[in-house]
């Protein structure tokens, strides 16, 4: 049953709704004054008010409030959303059953002890304001009649409406993205703050920019690294007597870092990092936008690549591309972070119950495209002689129906290198000794280098290996796209299938992919607008329905291909699988000048099994 204070929900709405109506605080009062004493028995009571029956009227209540508010909810409360989001608990974060009896045992302490009643200050209401708007999906409307409510009745720190409310919890909200703003002069590279010209005198444009500079805005990195552990516990570090890879915590790159490093300390606790840098032209505004950021890779996978967990580095606008002899200094100030970062720094993860610890960061691997390679490592443009990132070969140029093309062929007795931090410094040597201008076909002896990396000053980035093969533009929609084009538009040729694809592509179209494919690829002949994840399941799943249409040696080659990369994204790798696709990719690169011309051969050799252990970090479900 009810009790003699208790205000059913229907009368309390009333007097909210004629609150609300009176236009001032002396009306308000006087209203308040006014009601009789059994305002609050305008609706009958229930003399058996049973817990059934209590759930039904509150149950129907509530859908009469959703449905009153529903109308009013605006889609633009993003920040309280997200102040919410961060206030609640961390579903990711693997703790024991010892936290949850501690837990236990500060709330029976806290119930035992007698703590004065305080009220709560502006903060804890608007908190608590917030997190009631979130759970019920309130209106903003409805949350400022909600404070007119409270304040009518006399609760002191109310704010007044939903605006304070937000102004309270941001004004208090830690800010991780702390970055600095410049304005790059796109004739020196000079970095300045005026957006009308460039701030050296010496310069052309220091009288006035003729057209938009580019604006670069970069990122501390530390404070974002430092959020990103506090709220995740890190993976255990892998047994070290087992041998296969999972993981890139059961590489080899990893497992060498973990030995050098506690050899002088043995406690020393170590996470990698794996940085991403890629651009994208906006047509329509003529502007060009270039993105940097990493990942830490002893997070678990499942949230590893979360837009939450992701440490944003650099951003820079421009009319342009950002130029190789200007990107140097867009990273400049990053990457002399790093160098601080594998140091150390204190982290409280959540595993350790408010108890810190140090840990060292180092960067060991970069994830890129062709064209981001050639800009981060300051190398020849993908088309050009000696723009291999892996190797040292020169390349050449072969004559075609629209031209010539560079192709890349690797012989054993070319003399070619594999790159390293040696050879680089070797090359930057060379290049301080020229005193001019190489022509495009002379031997190069810094082998493309233009100028320094800056990523070579990190003490595990090795320039070359830590560069991982971008497998899905270097062979999907590479490799498996020349031979596609091979096999359709040659003629008279007894490798030629033009006259057989509708019938292959009747078989593709009739393939099964798992429901965890997200664009099923599209008809076969559109097979030159592919993105490169349709070449990559073409390729993995449809490799088998060749088999009646090719010639017996031209199919028996394609096997070798998709044999290699079915092994490659295998989830886990052994000892003995890499050595298979070693083999394979071996097999694959000597047979494909005997049986198809040399002059349609293009960029051929790639390094798969060496990236295997890189690959698994950026390995996506098909």
């Amino acid at each position: 049953m009810f009790h003699d204070d208790e205000v059913p929900l229907r009368s309390a709405k009333n007097i909210a709704r004629q609150l609300r109506d009176a236009k001032g605080r002396h009306s308000r009062n006087q209203f308040l004054s006014s009601l009789p004493p059994d305002v609050s028995n305008d609706v009958p009571m229930i003399e058996e008010y049973t817990d059934e029956t209590r759930y039904t009227y509150n149950e129907q209540d509530d859908l009469m409030v959703v449905d009153q508010n529903d109308e009013q909810l605006e889609s633009n409360s993003i920040v309280v959303s997200q102040i919410v989001d961060d206030v609640s608990f961390d579903t990711n974060s693997y703790l024991g059953n010892s936290e949850d009896d501690n837990s236990q045992d500060i709330q029976s302490n806290l119930l035992t002890q007698d703590i004065p009643p305080s009220s709560p200050d502006t903060r804890e209401i608007s908190t608590a304001l917030a997190l009631f708007r979130h759970r019920h999906r309130l209106s903003k409307s409805c949350i400022n009649n909600l404070c007119d409510l409270l304040r009518s009745f006399g609760v002191a720190n109310v704010p007044s409406d939903f605006r304070s409310i937000e102004k309270i919890l941001i004004k208090n909200q830690e800010n991780t993205l702390q970055g600095r703003k410049y304005i790059i002069c796109s004739k020196c590279g000079n970095k300045g703050t005026s957006l009308s010209k460039c701030v050296d005198i010496k310069c052309e444009r220091h009288s006035g920019f003729v057209s938009t500079p580019t604006t670069l805005c970069t990122f501390k990195l530390l404070p974002q690294v430092t959020s990103i552990l506090d709220r995740h516990n890190i993976m255990p570090e892998p047994d070290i007597t087992n041998t296969n890879i999972s993981d890139i915590q059961d590489g080899y790159v990893r497992r060498n870092i973990i030995f050098r490093e506690r050899m002088i300390d043995s406690k020393k606790n170590i996470v990698t990092m794996l940085l991403n840098s890629d651009g994208i032209v906006l047509k329509k505004f003529s502007r060009s936008i270039w993105f940097t950021c990493m990942v830490i890779n002893e997070l678990p996978r499942a949230i590893r690549f979360n837009i939450g967990n992701v440490i944003i580095c650099s951003i820079s606008m421009g009319g342009n591309k950002p130029k190789k002899n200007q990107f140097q200094s867009f990273i400049k100030d990053w990457v002399l972070e790093l160098q601080q970062l594998e140091l150390g720094f204190h982290i409280s993860p959540p595993n350790l119950h408010g108890h810190f610890i140090k840990v060292h960061a180092y960067l060991i691997a970069a994830a890129l495209d062709k064209p981001a390679q050639a800009l981060l490592m300051n190398l020849n443009d993908p088309t050009g002689y000696y723009s291999c990132v892996r190797c040292t070969i020169q390349g050449k140029s072969v004559p075609t129906k629209h031209g010539s093309t560079r192709v890349f062929i690797r012989k054993n007795n070319d003399g070619i290198q594999d790159r390293s931090n040696q050879l680089y410094d070797q090359h930057i040597i060379q290049l301080l000794k020229r005193k001019s201008k190489n022509k495009p076909k002379d031997i190069d002896p810094a082998c493309g280098q233009q100028g320094h990396c800056l990523l070579r000053n990190l003490s595990y980035f090795n320039i070359g290996p830590s560069f991982t093969s971008d497998s899905l533009h270097n062979l999907y929609s590479g490799t498996f796209k020349r031979l596609l084009e091979i096999w359709f538009k040659s003629r008279g040729n007894s490798y030629s299938i033009h006259k057989q694809l509708n019938l292959i592509e009747a078989k593709l179209d009739s393939i099964k992919y798992p429901t965890t494919t997200y664009h099923l690829p599209s008809q076969l002949r559109f097979y030159q607008t592919y993105k490169g994840n349709e070449y990559r399941l073409t390729l993995l799943f449809g490799y088998q329905y060749f088999k009646s249409i090719l010639p017996a040696r031209c199919y028996q080659h394609l096997k070798l291909l998709a044999f290699a990369m079915n092994l490659a994204e295998s989830a886990v790798l052994y000892n003995d699988t890499m050595e298979k696709i070693n083999c394979l990719i071996d097999e694959f690169d000597r047979l494909f000048p005997l049986l198809y011309p040399v002059s349609i051969v293009y960029c051929l050799y790639i390094y798969v099994a060496e990236q295997i252990e890189i690959r698994l970090t950026l390995e996506s479900n098909i």
